[in-house]
């Protein structure tokens, strides 16, 4: 019969290489690489008059303007 509101765990008393190679490599600081991305994508720093055609600029300037159907009324991009 199971035992109720346990948790089995086999914790090896030495790590084990299953793989061929022995070198460890440094793991980067993946949150740092993660914002940075993030402020590149945002370009929120730049004036609006450097801003590239990506990220979320690119994406405005493809969208925008918005056009009516019977070309009477546009939206514009929104100012940030």
């Amino acid at each position: 019969m199971p035992t109720a509101n346990t948790v089995r765990r086999i914790i090896p008393s030495q790590k084990r290489n299953f793989g061929r190679i022995f070198d460890e490599f440094p793991v980067p600081d993946l949150t740092q690489i993660q914002t940075r991305s993030y402020e590149r994508f945002l370009q929120a720093d730049d004036p609006f008059e450097k801003r590239t055609d990506s990220g979320l600029e690119g994406v405005f300037r493809e969208i925008f303007p918005i056009e009516s159907y019977d070309q009477d009324s546009e939206a514009r991009v929104p100012s940030l």
